[in-house]
């Protein structure tokens, strides 16, 4: 009887050393210090591939982390890290390169992460989703110019289309057959469908039915943010006159409009014709930022006499392109997780201002903002 009293209360105590045991583990969320097999193992529960948890593993490592699995599955964990690390390239004048070539990988990690999330937010699956002033190229029969329009009314039953220019319609086009329709979705991707015409259109608007077999094409490649950023511009030379030295902001005086890794848009008085090499400087989160790059696109509004230019970032000194990432991830973090408390809503789209007189072949991968002056 005694005998059996004492296995009863070893096996009690057992299993009441398993369950703190047990709960502790739970209580710390990972702050227990843990080795690689640990590492991998947990990082495999959260779906996460080999290469993605030897860059999360290593990054523990760098920064000594005490809770390193807090790296998985935490967007604001990952940026804190990320902010840390280049406080540490900082400290050393940014000569490690190991480290440089670390957090490169980081960032790429990160912007995947962004991008994801933004595609899963805004993807659709049908032209009943598009919103009012959503741009759309039309090609049809044997037009070879594409028609440019904009969406005025999404009715249950069809899409109403206002030109943004008069197009006089040929003679001897089959209406009955089917039209091709391109749209570029903001903060999301190219879209391609089929569609057919209501009736006959006129110069001014046309009406094509819905479609929910949309092709989607052309992700976006890079995180781009929306600002309100004063920024002086310096026209050069020659692209390979590049460089990041800071002039002290006596330029062209602009406005910012949005930025990403590879590119910027800005609002500018005057004419800036496509190509034109340009330097521009601005500040961003108290870091003075300067980029070099080539004109894209540029829309004059004649009236105003304002330009909406598009710039492509040329090859960017790594520290301004440090400066550029953090701000975007952040910015993105926060309007990500702000709209997530918010209930959805369509998404009227703002006015474009654009002359016509040259419609790239490619599709229209952003909103030209409608403004009627530019304050300084």
């Amino acid at each position: 009887m005694v005998k059996k009293g004492m296995i009863l209360f070893f096996t009690i105590f057992f299993i009441f050393i398993i369950f703190i045991v047990v709960m502790f583990l739970y209580m710390s969320g990972g702050n227990i210090s843990i080795n690689g097999a640990d590492f991998i193992t947990r990082g495999k529960e959260a779906g996460l591939g080999n290469k993605e948890i030897k860059l999360l593993k290593k990054t523990a490592d760098i920064l000594k982390m005490d809770k390193p699995l807090t790296l998985m599955g935490s967007v604001t964990n990952i940026d804190n890290a990320i902010s840390q690390i280049d406080k540490l390239l900082k400290s050393n004048n940014y000569s490690d390169l190991d480290l440089i070539d670390h957090l490169e990988e980081l960032y790429d990690y990160r912007k995947k992460i962004e991008l994801e999330r933004l595609e899963k937010k805004s993807i659709i699956q049908s032209t009943k989703e598009l919103g009012l002033n959503q741009q759309v190229k039309i090609m049809v029969g044997n037009i070879e110019t594409p028609i440019i329009g904009h969406v005025t009314e999404n009715n249950p039953n069809y899409l109403a289309i206002d030109l943004i220019k008069t197009t006089s319609i040929k003679p001897g086009i089959n209406w009955d057959g089917p039209i091709n329709v391109y749209f570029w979705k903001k903060d999301d991707a190219g879209y391609y469908f089929e569609s057919l015409v209501g009736e006959t259109p006129t110069p001014q608007q046309w009406k094509i039915a819905h479609s929910s077999s949309l092709i989607r094409s052309q992700k976006r490649e890079d995180i781009r943010v929306d600002v309100e950023i004063n920024a002086y511009v310096y026209k050069l030379d020659d692209i390979s006159k590049k460089n990041s030295k800071h002039e002290g902001f006596v330029g062209t005086f602009a406005q910012l409009k949005n930025i990403s890794e590879g590119g910027a848009a800005f609002l500018i008085n005057g004419i800036i014709n496509k190509t034109t090499p340009l330097k521009i400087e601005f500040i961003l989160n108290e870091n003075t930022v300067v980029v070099c790059g080539v004109v894209k696109d540029s829309s004059y509004n004649k009236i105003n006499n304002i330009s909406y230019v598009r710039m492509k970032i040329v090859e960017p000194d790594f520290i301004m392109l440090s400066y550029i990432r953090s701000f975007l991830y952040t910015s993105s973090r926060e309007l990500f997780e702000s709209d997530s408390n918010k209930n959805e809503k369509p998404v009227e789209n703002k006015a474009e201002i654009h002359n016509n007189e040259d419609i790239n072949d490619a599709i229209i991968e952003e909103d030209i903002v409608d403004v009627e002056y530019l304050n300084d």
